[in-house]
């Protein structure tokens, strides 16, 4: 399956969001800037409405992965990218692809379930 990635988006914060996301359903990525300038994801994640997932993973503060998402926005370099993906079915099947693959440091539960092979943004 190919998917029509966006981004990356530099730097992640709301207003960034606001900005340049979509209120589509989709995928997206949460990413940090490492020390030899490449970018690795901090977050595999699927919505309803990616603009407003986005806004609420940085703002909810109840959750590992925020912890996680906050301590690297506040140290590194981090941007989110997505892809509009309609269907409950094919959005769990394409994150569970992403989690297995680009191992994200800050998801604390694996999705589950049956993988879609997807390609990857270019980054």
């Amino acid at each position: 399956m190919n998917l029509n990635w966006y981004g990356l988006f530099d730097p992640l914060e709301k207003e960034k969001i606001r900005n340049e996301t979509t209120s589509q359903a989709g995928i997206y990525l949460l990413m940090v800037q490492l020390q030899d300038n490449k970018w690795g994801t901090l977050y595999v994640g699927q919505a309803d409405n990616i603009q407003e997932e986005l806004v609420d993973q940085l703002s909810v503060e109840e959750s590992d992965a925020y912890d996680c998402i906050k301590e690297n926005r506040l140290n590194y370099p981090c941007g989110f990218l997505f892809a509009p993906l309609d269907g409950q079915r094919e959005r769990d099947r394409v994150q569970k692809y992403l989690y297995d693959y680009l191992e994200p440091e800050c998801n604390s539960e694996d999705p589950g379930g049956a993988s879609t092979r997807v390609n990857l943004p270019d980054i």
